[in-house]
């Protein structure tokens, strides 16, 4: 019994379907409408009695095995549509060892073939995650993480390497963000990382946090009220910006932050936590007093370029708006959604019905008795929306419904979310004695 050409099942005809295809007596493309059951002769619902199913081989060696026609990209798709649905892939596994075993994604490559490949080569990728937005009428991949070979693989030498992606706001293509190299240093910016963290081009930056623990191993670096601190393991803070007021901790002080001849008054500051004492140092008053004994200069004073000084207001503009930009992206992220009713949550749009055509597309393939690529035309099922004229309601794009609940949610733009008026950042008192003003 041959069955050939195409076979189209209807709610439990399936299953006749499917026992045919596993005895080998169906050569055929296969349609289902309806439910969709596997059956084999052995009774173990899969449509090969060793329990196994192939698609693209002969004898697949796991329960489901896929392989793609060489010269081509082999493309599994998992799609999924609605307004209060998410797509995801659950890997589960239970067992007594969680320590050895565990769920394992694994990208495997090789230069060859399959059934003899060879070894990669520097610069080989790996396994690719990328994230694709919808944009210009196009799914675009805009955020991604690489592994790939890092370095000439030997015996016991397999040298790998991590990357990291962005597209920047304006821009149509992924940029390298961020390495860890094979020997584990860190690149920011920056490709060839010479020390276990390596920052390119730019800044960085580290909020107030206050002062860390002590730890015997450890030399620290943190900010304290905006300034810049280095802790040893001996829990000896020293002040790496040079300009604490002593008067901070000797309000009578007479200090040459106080003194309008000193143009820019510095200081050292250190302190110890297991000592429990601290020193400011006023050294710009000592340098002064030397320079009047001495009759000697220490100190030069020159002026920075026009490009290199700040206009206060400006500046503390600027920083008034970064601030009340952190404090919305903060609030937002504590709360992303608002809880709406259902007559503000539905939207009417047009109905739409999805119908199958056939068209022609030109593919290339390789020909390796000729050892050439080729062009042939093919046949691909393709499935269109068509409007039916008539119209239905559905969720809109920015709502979730909670179904445990009953609740409709709609996410917050950054936009809509209030936050208190926050106060300009002001300069330090001895700084705005000596800023000059406008026009001088």
């Amino acid at each position: 019994m041959a069955v050939v050409n195409r076979l189209a099942a209807r709610g439990g005809c399936a299953v006749l379907v499917l026992f045919l295809c596993s005895m080998g007596w169906a050569d055929t493309d296969m349609e289902v409408t309806g439910n969709l059951k596997v059956t084999s002769t052995s009774g173990n619902g899969n449509a090969t009695a060793s329990g196994k199913i192939g698609i693209g081989v002969t004898t697949p060696g796991s329960k489901l095995e896929i392989k793609g026609d060489t010269g081509t990209s082999l493309v599994t798709s998992i799609q999924n549509e609605g307004s209060s649905t998410s797509t995801q892939i659950d890997v589960g596994n239970a067992n007594s060892a969680p320590g050895t075993y565990r769920n394992i994604i694994r990208g495997k490559e090789s230069r060859g073939t399959l059934s003899s490949p060879s070894a990669v080569s520097s610069g080989d990728y790996i396994l690719s995650i990328l994230g694709g937005l919808y944009a210009n009428s196009a799914f675009r991949d805009a955020v991604g993480i690489n592994f790939l070979v890092d370095g000439t693989p030997g015996t016991n030498d397999y040298p790998t390497r991590i990357t990291f992606e962005t597209t920047a706001d304006g821009g149509s293509g992924r940029v390298e963000r961020m390495r860890i190299r094979n020997n584990g240093y860190v690149g920011i910016g920056d490709f060839e990382p010479v020390e276990k963290l390596t920052v390119g081009s730019g800044y960085i930056a580290i909020a107030t946090y206050g002062v860390p623990d002590s730890d015997g191993d450890y030399a620290k670096f943190y900010v304290d009220q905006g300034q810049m601190y280095v802790m040893d393991d001996g829990a000896m803070s020293t002040q790496l910006t040079s300009h604490r007021d002593p008067r901070t901790v000797a309000p009578d002080a007479a200090t040459s932050f106080d003194d309008p001849s000193v143009t820019l008054p510095f200081s050292f500051h250190h302190s110890n936590a297991f000592i429990g004492k601290g020193a400011v140092v006023d050294l710009a008053a000592l340098v002064k007093d030397v320079e009047a004994v001495t009759g000697k200069a220490y100190t030069y004073i020159y002026d920075l370029s026009p490009e290199e000084v700040l206009d206060f207001e400006q500046w503390r503009e600027e920083q008034r708006v970064k601030r009340e930009q952190r404090a919305r992206e903060e609030a937002l992220a504590a709360q992303p959604e608002v809880e709406v009713s259902l007559g503000e949550s539905y939207e009417e749009v047009p109905e739409m019905e999805v119908v199958e055509a056939v068209e022609q597309a030109s593919e290339y393939r390789i020909n390796f008795d000729t050892l050439q690529v080729e062009t042939v035309t093919v046949d691909r099922k393709v499935f269109r929306e068509n409007p039916t004229g008539r119209t239905k309601r559905q969720l809109k794009p920015d709502i979730r419904f909670d179904p445990e609940t009953g609740k409709l949610w709609r996410r917050r733009a950054l936009e809509e979310v209030q936050v208190a008026d926050l106060p300009a950042p002001t300069l330090p008192e001895w700084v705005a004695a000596r800023v000059p003003a406008p026009g001088r």
